[in-house]
């Protein structure tokens, strides 16, 4: 039988993973926190 080849990552790639999807999560946030806040500007000025 094969043996599964397991991949197995270092610390510090995970490290970079997690930092590049903080990131993204954190952009992402704002831009829809400034969506709102723009919808809801345009909501109070009418």
């Amino acid at each position: 039988m094969a043996k599964p080849e397991l991949h197995r990552k270092t610390e510090v790639e995970d490290s970079n993973s997690l930092k590049g999807t903080l990131l993204s999560v954190g952009i992402l946030g704002l831009i829809l926190v400034g969506t709102w806040l723009g919808v809801f500007n345009l909501f109070l000025q009418r």
